[in-house]
Formats: structure tokens, sequence, C-alpha cells
């Protein structure tokens, strides 16, 4: 009977173990369920910033500055994540044609990952002073605002850019 009691105890050491392994196995699970929701929580917000970024690029394309600007307005993220912010002049001049409607483009956020020079076409070049800060609000390169029209906006985005040592050609 001692013998018996042993391997009673035996299998259900065993049963317990396991039990106990099964437990540990399914916190193991539903925390890697966790973090690939986390993750696809991430993806998405990238995928929006990464939507909006491409907005901008097609709506200076086709020379619409006055699209980025209402988003600007409408959108707090999209003025987050846009590289400029896009604002309407006042109508200092008489243009009644959108295709020369001054737009006041500056600089927003501190995303620079190369240097702080910025390649203006025909070998010129303008280097701008380091930024310090944590916010957009009060980060810029320093005076880097200018104006353009939707116009030449629309005429001069279409190029090669080599970026990251990878070319893109926009058309």
């Amino acid at each position: 009977m001692n013998k018996e009691a042993s391997k009673k105890a035996f299998r259900e050491a065993e049963k317990e173990l396991e039990e106990k392994q099964v437990e540990e196995l399914k916190r193991v699970i539903k925390s890697t369920l966790l973090k690939i929701k986390d993750l696809d929580i991430k993806i998405d917000e990238l995928q929006e910033e990464k939507k909006i970024l491409k907005l901008d690029i097609e709506d200076f394309k086709e020379g619409r500055l006055d699209r980025i600007e209402e988003r600007q307005k409408k959108d707090e993220k999209a003025q987050r994540i846009s590289v400029v912010k896009v604002v309407k002049v006042k109508e200092v001049h008489h243009h009644h044609d959108r295709w020369y409607s001054p737009y006041q483009i500056t600089w927003a956020i501190p995303y620079n990952p190369f240097d702080n020079t910025v390649y203006c076409g025909a070998g010129s070049s303008q280097t701008f002073g380091s930024t310090s800060g944590n916010s957009s609000a009060d980060i810029s390169f320093g005076g880097s605002s200018f104006t353009l029209n939707n116009s030449l906006a629309h005429n001069n985005v279409a190029g090669t850019y080599l970026v990251s040592n990878k070319t893109v050609h926009l058309r």
C-alpha cells in the first residue's frame, strides 16, 4: 500500500506540475498577443502618419497648398506630422486666381535625420542653426520660412531626390 500511495502522490505531483506549466504557457501566449496588439496599434499610427505625409507630397505636386493648410487647420495630428506649416498670406496683392495666392511655408518640426544643410538646387545650400527643445512649437530651423504659391509648387516638385542613399523619383 505504501508503494501504491507513493505512485499516486507522484502522479498528482506530475499533474500539478503540468497544470503550472500550462498556466505559465497561457501567460506567455497572452503576453505575446498583447505585444502583437501594441505593435498593431503602433503600425496603424505610423501608417496614418505616412498617409498624411504622402497627402502633403501629392498636394504639393498638384499645387494645392490650400488643401495642406486646410488639413493642418482641421487636424492637429496633420499639423504635428507635416514637416512644414502652410498658412495663406493675407491678400496684399490682388490675386484672384488660386494659382498665384501666396502661402507662408515654415519648417514645423525638428525632423532632419541627416544634417542641418538644406540643398536648394543648382549647387547652392543653406545651413541653419542647430535646434533644441521638445515640442514642434518651440523648434524651427532659425527663420527658415519662405513664401510659395500653388503654381510654383505644382511646377517644381517633380524630380529626382536622393533620400538616405536611395533615389526617389517624383512625377
